[in-house]
């Protein structure tokens, strides 16, 4: 197909018309108030998208975000944030602006390539596109193009300023470099393999490495943009790596050969490739080449599995993971300039970091990830290796969960320990206790989900490593290695505002060096953006602090604030606002303008509709818990009459008060808030808090005290009161079918019902045994059902069975490999044997959640007849009265 052109003319207008056309669409919502609004319809939820801003260009100028719709086509749209031009391109659903602003890309599901000039406002669109990249310095843009009985792609590089191509054949993938003067690519025709530079500046091309037989891949350049590294032989036992120094003088290759090392190299991790940062050594994995075990007599002929209690590794997970723990790859460092190598690491400590200065790596067991759900004792400790020297030594002591986490530089280590941060020094050998002395708690005490309790967190470092960043509960903490330093940035105690640091989007294409958890760096002199939630009223925003300035608002109010996108310089931004009754916009700030304006509504045909409202309730247990729960209105509210109400439990909800819900019937879980209040139901959202070794008693107070609280309202109807609960939540309400006749009805979707079957059998998605959730996850036992066993049958639905009273519903995925279906089937069996009403359906191609959209419609319509039965005096439909 041939490119396609299209010019759009823009129409200037004055920057006061575009102000007075923005008042106008803001107001135009309040105004359509006056006029009577519809009652919302199953058949009209299929006009709503979903609104994704995605990014802004370097410039500020332009914006672009996502329209997601539940049947039709999804769009991408390009907006001009002060002149509100845009560009609608069907289908697209991923952008990327070039780094001057002055161009955007994006892919559709198709394969198409739009290529937008932002400048003169022309679109071109191109087919069969597999893979494409704008260069750093914005004056190209590379793509390759399947053409029509052809085996490779063709690579396309296109001059963006005069639309001129360059065109090669069967090439397999490309990469540029840092100033995007060059582009390498591989190439693979017939009988011949080559690897390619490109100067885009000269257009002289130049093969670096060729053979006959063996692919290249894995293209890495130095930071310089000088130096090239590749791969020959990828994925087999005699895979090379070459590296040249200089592309411009590519005379002499350097290879590492490992064969002659009892080593081959490993390109199973991402990036398998990685230089330091001034080009002088260059990092991958090996592995060892180990003769094959002549003892196989002893396995046996038939087609068996055997477990053994002593597994590191059960059985399941073992078929595809015993490479890795018999043979694990390891981190080799080749100096460049010496031609020589090391190991950092060994075969127990293979997950290796290392930081920019490359002067220091740690390392610790890959069987850490592999075995985090396991026994509790440590697998291995964090070494810290000399990268020059090779000498290393154990740093730290390293049990499941140990929070760490390496400076920039990789000098400093930071871990959690005891309820303190502490940082360990590498290049004078010590360690020093940061937060002992100072009166705040590090340790998330609040937390029942995971045991022993982790961290508030430690979101990063300064950019100039002076400072290591921590949180507390509610402020962020800014502490020199040594300790010496310490100031609290923020003042959120004062008033119960939760304050985190906000990391802008980063590249979609970048992943972080060998998989492993790097420091996230934050520039405080220049200035970082800050998130924050009032916890009092559950208003959000953002906040801007900088080490001259300290901290500044930019936006806090009475609304979910969430995806701030910034310009290069920092000065204009794009959030979305959203409230409970009114759908996500588009707003932007300026920053040396005090207000920030609306340049996109989503969802217009809302303000048509009538709508509820949300408010929070505050309650307190029968053990003293001050708790609070978000409630959602019904449409057309009319406080005179009485009301139905749905009370959803998981965890701590309170703090979706502001979430805009759309009506859908394609929810993975079959409810939507929306759904139900433009209905005529209330929707109440209660807070949870557990006390270990009882969480379903825990959840069972905290639940019917918020109930009880709400139902003080005159406009409750006390009698029409249901449940539903997911997963956990599913659980919860399965167990509070068995404790209280406050409600009409219960539904539990994926939930479990027997403790101890439970906490016995296998979570086939993580191959591994379900208690470790129950003795330190989010089950909250807190000890091994041997050990307190009466605690798991207090706790057990199956063992209340007898007292259930109320109508119950439920519902399971028959693929379910994260809470085992068959807790639904032993709840069934159980409320059958006791003669007690219970319908259960059963999703045989499903899973936790519902992801066919039939069957999403078909849920959600099921549990909407079973609480319009139970809780408005619908006559029932035949599924639910007509047994087999």
């Amino acid at each position: 197909m041939k490119n396609i052109f299209k010019t759009h003319r823009l129409r200037w207008i004055s920057l006061y018309s575009v102000v007075f056309f923005m008042c106008f669409c803001l107001t135009c919502p309040l105004w359509g108030q006056a006029d009577k609004k519809k009652t919302l319809a199953i058949t009209d939820y299929s006009l709503w998208n979903t609104l994704e801003l995605q990014k802004i260009s370097s410039d500020g100028k332009w914006a672009s975000y996502g329209l997601y719709y539940q049947k039709g086509e999804d769009t991408l749209i390009v907006q001009n944030i002060l002149t509100k031009k845009k560009h609608i391109l069907p289908n697209a659903f991923i952008s990327d602006f070039s780094a001057d602003g002055n161009w955007m890309f994006s892919r559709t599901r198709g394969n198409k390539f739009w290529i937008v000039n932002l400048r003169k406002g022309e679109e071109k669109l191109v087919d069969s596109i597999t893979w494409y990249r704008c260069s750093p310095n914005s004056q190209t843009v590379a793509y390759l193009k399947q053409l029509p009985k052809e085996a490779k792609p063709q690579l396309y590089i296109e001059r963006l300023d005069n639309n001129t191509v360059l065109k090669y054949p069967n090439v397999t993938t490309f990469k540029y470099n840092a100033s995007g003067d060059y582009i390498a690519f591989i190439q693979e025709g017939k009988g011949d393999r080559k690897v390619v530079v490109l100067s885009l500046i000269s257009k002289k091309i130049t093969t670096l490495h060729s053979n006959k037989k063996q692919s290249y891949s894995h293209l890495k350049w130095t930071d310089s943009g000088c130096g090239l590294a590749f791969f020959q032989g990828a994925g087999t036992n005699k895979t090379q790596v070459h590296y040249f120094k200089d592309i411009t003088k590519p005379a002499k290759v350097q290879s590492f050969d490992p064969l002659s090392n009892k080593i081959y190299i490993a390109t199973d991790r991402r990036p398998a490739l990685d230089f330091s940062t001034d080009g002088t050594k260059l990092f991958f994995n090996v592995k060892l080449k180990k003769m094959e075990s002549s003892a196989t007599m002893d396995e046996p002929l038939a087609e068996v599995e055997i477990w053994n209690t002593k597994d590191q590794l059960l059985y399941p997970g073992y078929g595809y993971s015993k490479q890795s723990f018999h043979n694990p790859s390891m981190m080799v460092a080749w100096q460049l300039k010496k031609d020589d190598w090391k190991f950092i690491g060994d075969s127990i400590h293979t997950i290796t970091l290392f930081g920019t200065d490359a002067k220091y790596a740690y390392a610790y067991s890959h069987k850490d990830h592999s075995l985090s759900y396991q026994e509790s004792e440590p697998l291995s400790n964090i070494d810290v290796y000399n990268i020059e020297t090779g000498v290393h030594k154990s740093v730290v002591e390293k049990p499941h969960g140990f929070e760490f986490q390496m400076s920039p530089s990789g000098r400093y280590l930071a871990y959690f320990k005891d309820g303190n941060w502490s940082v360990y020094d590498a290049k004078y050998d010590i360690h020093t206790n940061l937060t002992k002395n100072l009166k705040t708690k590090f340790l998330n005490s609040k937390t029942s989900r995971y045991l022993p309790p982790p961290s508030y967190g430690n979101p990063g470092w300064s950019t100039d490593e002076k400072e290591i960043l921590l949180y507390d509960e509610y402020d962020i903490w800014a502490i020199t290695p040594d300790g010496k330093k310490v100031e609290k940035i923020t003042a959120g105690k004062e008033n119960s505002t939760i304050y985190r640091l906000y990391r802008l989007s980063e590249s979609r294409f970048e992943y972080p060096k060998f998989e492993a958890q790097y420091a996230k760096l934050f520039n405080l002199k220049k200035g970082v953006f800050i998130t924050a939630r009032d916890t009092n009223n559950e208003s959000t925003g953002y906040f801007n602090y900088s080490t001259k300035k300290g901290l500044e608002e930019i936006v806090l109010k009475d609304s979910y604030i969430k995806n701030l996108r910034a310009s290069k310089n920092r000065q204009q931004l794009v959030y979305t606002e959203e409230r409970f009754n009114a759908p996500p916009k588009l707003m932007y700030r300026d920053i040396k303008n005090t207000n920030s304006v609306a340049i996109e509504q989503s969802n217009r045909h809302h303000f048509k509709y009538k709508w509820g409202h949300s408010e929070l309730v505050y309650y307190t247990t029968p053990t003293g818990d001050s708790l609070k729960g978000a409630l959602f209105y019904p449409a057309d509210f009319d406080p005179q009459k009485k009301y139905p109400m749905i009370t959803f439990c998981y965890e701590l909800l309170s703090n979706q008060l502001h979430h805009y819900q759309n009506p859908t019937q394609h929810n993975t879980i079959g409810f939507s808030v929306s759904n139900y209040t433009t209905q005529g139901y209330f929707v109440f959202y209660p807070d949870i808090v557990y006390k270990i070794g009882d969480p379903g008693i825990s959840a069972t107070k905290c639940v019917t005290a918020g109930v009880r609280k709400v139902g003080e309202y005159p406009f409750i109807d006390k009698q029409k009161l249901g449940l539903y609960g997911h997963s956990f939540g599913g659980y919860e309400s399965m167990f509070m079918l068995t404790q209280t006749d406050m409600f009409a009805t219960i539904i539990s979707g994926a939930g479990a019902s027997n403790m101890l079957s439970f906490y016995l059998s296998m979570a086939w998605i993580w191959d591994r045994p379900q208690y470790p959730r129950f003795e330190k996850g989010q089950w909250r036992m807190g000890d091994s059902y041997f050990n307190i066993p009466e605690a798991y049958e207090r706790n057990s639905p199956i063992h209340q069975l007898q007292n259930v009273k109320t109508p119950f519903l439920s519902w399971a995925g028959k693929l379910d490999s994260n809470v085992n279906w068959e807790q639904h089937i032993e709840m069934f069996v159980g409320l059958r044997r006791l003669k007690k009403d219970h319908v259960m359906l059963l999703y045989p191609e499903e899973g936790h959640d519902i992801k066919g959209s039939e069957n999403q419609i078909d849920l959600t319509n099921r549990l909407q007849e079973w609480f319009n039965h139970h809780l408005k005096d619908r006559p029932a439909p035949d599924w639910m009265t007509n047994p087999h």
